[in-house]
């Protein structure tokens, strides 16, 4: 009798006890399956951020280079076009400095050798002599 009615007195509560430390359990299980399903879509959205990045570097990159190749090729095109325009230059320049040069020498030979006296003009052959220059 004692039994039965120490059973009848605490059946319930034990019951009610383990009832509600097993929906206890449960419900904090199914938080923390709730948190990991979380985490799992924050790591899934981070791992996709992380390869949309690292194929934006990635083609930032190779932009990159590809434009210093066209800046480079840009570049070599100039300096070559400056040498090529230098070069020019300085075969007029030593061209003409050759005329100068030469010029020079043939009006010292013709000053020093040849005086007015020894050459006598007269009015029209100076005039045939200009119009022979000029054209």
């Amino acid at each position: 009798i004692f039994a039965s009615l120490l059973y009848y007195l605490l059946a319930n509560p034990v019951k009610n006890f383990f009832k509600d430390r097993s929906e206890g359990i449960s419900v904090q299980l199914n938080e923390i399956e709730e948190k990991l399903q979380i985490a799992k879509d924050e790591k899934k959205d981070a791992q996709t951020r992380l390869d949309e990045s690292i194929h934006k570097a990635s083609q930032i990159i190779e932009d990159a280079k590809k434009e210093a190749t066209i800046l480079a090729q840009k570049i070599a095109a100039i300096n070559i076009n400056d040498l090529s325009l230098m070069e020019k230059l300085l075969e007029e320049k030593m061209n003409l400095e050759e005329r100068k040069s030469a010029k020079e020498a043939i009006d010292e030979i013709l000053s020093d050798n040849i005086t007015n006296d020894d050459i006598m003009l007269d009015g029209s052959k100076i005039v045939d002599i200009i119009s022979r220059k000029v054209a």
